[in-house]
């Protein structure tokens, strides 16, 4: 009984050390078969967590690669219009940094009304939302704005993901043109 105890002991211990983020930890295997059958389940959930964390962490990181080599700037928001994520293009596009963005209020961040109405259209409803704005700053710029609803599996609204384009070197051309004509 004090070997059985001994040995649930050490489990308990491997498992806390598992819970806490340890996911290298195997469990050692006890002297006594019902244990031992115990300890081989552990340590093949514990690889197969490990395994799953791993591959969920290369499926973020593939993401980050895809939003960061975006011309196109993308950011999402929560139900509440708090900047959940955004990529690098649109940081840029609004002046800071994602650092800085990230997790504060839209409202806190945009400083267009035109902008902060597309998305708060989009929070609100089940079409895309598009249109097109004028951010000003040292150099203004013209944006092609889409909007659409995030959802999640229950079909429950999550937020809004925006996409902005950039398209000021677009309308100067445009500009030019009516000019010339």
């Amino acid at each position: 009984i004090c070997r059985i105890r001994h040995s649930l002991e050490l489990i308990g211990k491997d498992a806390l050390r598992f819970a806490d983020g340890d996911l290298a930890i195997r469990f050692s295997a006890p002297p006594s078969r019902e244990l031992g059958a115990l300890v081989k389940s552990l340590n093949r959930m514990a690889r197969r967590i490990s395994e799953r964390i791993a591959e969920v962490n290369e499926q973020h990181q593939e993401h980050e690669a895809i939003l960061s080599s975006m011309v196109e700037g993308v950011i999402a928001v929560n139900k509440d219009a708090e900047i959940v994520h955004l990529n690098q293009a649109a940081a840029t596009l609004l002046g800071s940094s994602t650092e800085l963005i990230t997790g504060r209020s839209m409202y806190e961040v945009i400083r267009n009304h035109d902008l902060q109405k597309l998305v708060e259209s989009s929070l609100s409803s089940e079409m895309t939302v598009e249109g097109e704005i004028v951010l000003q700053g040292e150099k203004p710029s013209s944006l092609q704005v889409h909007a659409t609803a995030l959802r999640n599996a229950s079909s429950d609204n999550i937020g809004a993901l925006i996409v902005l384009n950039d398209i000021t070197r677009l309308r100067r051309l445009e500009r030019m043109r009516r000019e010339l004509l």
